[in-house]
């Protein structure tokens, strides 16, 4: 695996700027002027965040044969902690799986996990708090979720 290009930041603003528009759907945007909109935060971030820097998994078993293959490893408590969202996902009807952005932070390697749970048509904002919440200690991004879905 190469060093990654995308710098966490980015990563994070990037992200912050997706969850916004995704919880907008169904409510402010139709479907068609989520995807006009998905497709200008693409561009806007196109030469930040990088798609070969993410790695989506079907299944967490995936998630870690990928880390065993590259010689890294990541805690109990973060492999527990998707597997919560996840699961909550799944319990709610919905796909779900793994993601994990590879990024530089302070020129080192780092990552982030999350958990993608995948929706047909706008997801009601009930079921994004009870995904969200549904590991006992929410991480910064559940957090900042929760803080959107309160605005």
């Amino acid at each position: 695996m190469d060093f990654p290009k995308t710098d966490y930041r980015d990563y994070d603003a990037y992200m912050l700027e997706y969850k916004q528009l995704l919880l907008r759907l169904g409510t402010e945007l139709s479907q068609p002027e989520f995807n006009q909109r998905l497709d200008k935060l693409e561009q806007k971030y196109k030469s930040k965040v990088f798609q070969e820097d993410i790695h989506t998994f079907d299944s967490l078993d995936d998630l870690v044969k990928f880390f065993d293959s590259i010689g890294l490893s990541m805690s109990q408590e973060s492999l527990d902690h998707e597997r919560q969202h996840y699961e909550a996902g799944v319990r709610l009807g919905y796909a779900s799986k793994f993601r994990c952005a590879f990024l530089r932070h302070n020129g080192k390697l780092g990552f982030k996990l999350c958990t993608m749970t995948i929706s047909k048509g706008p997801m009601p904002l009930e079921h994004y708090k009870q995904i969200t919440h549904a590991p006992t200690d929410l991480s910064e991004g559940d957090q900042q979720t929760l803080d959107l879905l309160c605005e």
